[in-house]
């Protein structure tokens, strides 16, 4: 089996789990979601999708901000 037919299944995987982790308000989706894209790349390139790759910038862009605006603050210990 070829990294090109598993990792669609992995991937829907993950978004989902980074989409319900993100409902339950759950800091790490974040993490989980910018680790992901490294899959998505992965995928973009063995399937030769080129134009994904601006939107897995975007979401790097947008992961790595929510997993900061989400951080637990040290005075209160809660996520902010």
């Amino acid at each position: 089996m070829t990294a090109a037919a598993v990792l669609p299944w992995v991937l829907s995987c993950t978004t989902i789990t980074v989409m319900w982790l993100a409902g339950n308000k759950r800091r790490e989706a974040w993490w989980l979601g910018f680790a992901s894209q490294t899959l998505w790349a992965w995928f973009a390139i063995e399937v030769k999708a080129w134009g994904m790759f601006p939107m897995i910038a975007a979401l790097v862009i947008v992961y790595a901000r929510n997993a900061w605006k989400w951080r637990a603050t040290p005075e209160t210990g809660v996520e902010k």
